[in-house]
């Protein structure tokens, strides 16, 4: 299969890091973007009939709207080295074949840009293989990355930073303990935008930590009230 559904089970080496741990983390209930995968394969075929009718179908079934296109490479959301912001994400692609099709090329040519030779010539590491993730827009009210571990002392807490829109893209940093009870800042300093998600952004962290292993660093988009996790990896500076 040279495009699949992210709900179906296959190996990093055809699906790239980020695939795999989105498919384990849909497996165990974790509200998760529905979408697929171009494998490895797939990716490298793009412009063969094979993979534009697979692809084709694969878009149908996504419902029609604007999509975001993520790299998912084979080295990439390692536990030693993560790649984070090497490769590239194409977000907003109208959901027309030629553009999904041109989002992909980008996301697979992004794979010998300059900045992926300077991050692996500098951790001598060997080329990887690419694959990438096609999945539904979400358009968050709120969005930001957190963290099941503090990234710099390593302690057991949940660091959140959230660029909230309906506070004029300002950027908010809350540290909550495991249980997801609010450390700082004080409660009257978590904008009205944010304090709701807490517990659902705490429930997150522990299902992902619960799935793929403790430390993660999450990235995520919420909307209507709905948190829903884009990417889970290992925080590579604790390993």
């Amino acid at each position: 299969m040279k495009v699949i559904s992210l709900a179906a089970e296959a190996e990093a080496q055809a699906v790239g890091g980020k695939a795999a741990a989105l498919y384990r983390l849909l497996r165990h209930g974790v509200r998760v973007p529905q979408g697929f995968c171009v494998t490895v394969q797939g990716l490298e075929r793009l412009e063969s009939d094979e993979v534009e009718v697979a692809l084709a179908a694969a878009l149908a079934t996504l419902g029609g709207g604007r999509v975001a296109v993520r790299s998912s490479a084979v080295a990439e959301d390692g536990g030693h080295q993560s790649y984070a912001g090497v490769f590239r994400t194409v977000l907003d692609v109208p959901p027309q074949l030629d553009d999904v099709r041109a989002a992909l090329q980008a996301v697979r040519l992004s794979l010998y840009e300059a900045s992926a030779t300077s991050y692996r010539q500098a951790l001598g590491l060997a080329p990887s293989a690419m694959a990438a993730i096609v999945q539904p827009m979400i358009e968050g009210e709120s969005s930001g990355v957190m963290f099941t571990r503090d990234p710099v002392t390593g302690d057991r807490q949940l660091v959140i930073e959230a660029v909230v829109t309906g506070g004029a893209g300002s950027t908010e940093y809350v540290v909550l303990n495991f249980d997801g009870v609010l450390v700082t800042p004080a409660a009257d300093g978590v904008s009205p935008a944010l304090a709701p998600l807490l517990p659902a952004l705490a429930d997150a962290a522990r299902a992902c930590e619960e799935v793929l292993g403790e430390g993660q660093d999450i990235e995520w988009a919420a909307r209507g009230g709905d948190v829903w996790i884009l990417q889970s990896r290992p925080i590579s500076s604790l390993t």
